[in-house]
């Protein structure tokens, strides 16, 4: 019996096996996606349906942070000037 030929039948089985193999595990992936996609509609449309529930009131003092970033912003802003060079660069 001539080996080469029975090597090459063996690798043509094994590219076979693996091929197929491939084809049912793309069953299976899109199979779990359906399945996904709809467990998430589904609750995405039972948070709708009971609706959101009241979000945590502001911390004061993050808010007070926050007060104090936006008029340092603004503060900046009406401070800043914007200058270019002879050869056109910003300053």
């Amino acid at each position: 019996m001539d080996y080469e030929l029975g090597m090459q039948i063996a690798v043509l089985v094994a590219s076979l096996v693996v091929v197929r193999g491939m084809i049912e595990l793309s069953r299976q992936i899109e199979t779990g996606l359906s399945e996904l996609d709809g467990k998430i509609a589904g609750a995405i449309q039972s948070v709708i349906e009971s609706g959101l529930s009241e979000f945590e009131p502001v911390n004061p003092i993050q808010q007070a942070i926050a007060s104090i970033l936006q008029s340092k912003i603004e503060e900046q802003k009406s401070t800043m000037t914007l200058t270019r060079d002879q050869d056109g660069k910003f300053s």
